[in-house]
């Protein structure tokens, strides 16, 4: 038997979102975005960048969860949602280098004064035109230790 594409999509966000709350990630279910390139909420929204990334569930910020029991309950409920990180409760900072608001130039002024970052894990995020070519933003994730009051 052969899966659709889009089946195995899902199951990769799926796959990923429990990998994140094994983990220790604190995940939440955020809309998608379907095949016409709007949002799963079937809202309007005047921002692009708000399109397939805004919580699907109420007090997100409280309902995160590493609970792989929960976060089954979400995508198997709405497997057609994107994952969440609530980055303070899961000990990252994320810088997020976003292309069509100056991130790349302005990135590339911090390394300067700070010197280069150390390797990290990092997401693509939407694709956007810089300088007439086509880029992905980025978010760069660096876990935070114990003892930091960020």
């Amino acid at each position: 038997m052969t899966t659709s594409p889009k089946s195995e999509h899902v199951q990769k966000i799926f796959n990923g979102a429990l990998w994140y709350a094994k983990n220790g990630w604190k995940v939440l279910p955020c809309y998608g975005i379907n095949d016409s390139g709007r949002c799963t909420c079937n809202g309007a929204h005047t921002e692009p960048k708000d399109v397939g990334k805004h919580p699907a569930i109420g007090e997100w910020q409280l309902r995160s969860t590493d609970d792989v029991t929960a976060v089954t309950d979400w995508w198997t409920t709405n497997p057609d949602r994107n994952i969440g990180v609530n980055c303070k409760p899961s000990g990252f900072l994320v810088i997020d280098i976003d292309p069509r608001s100056g991130g790349i130039e302005s990135f590339e002024k911090f390394e300067e004064l700070v010197g280069a970052l150390p390797e990290t894990v990092e997401a693509l995020t939407g694709e956007y035109n810089h300088n007439g070519k086509p880029v992905r933003g980025r978010h760069l994730y660096y876990r935070l230790s114990q003892t930091s009051n960020c």
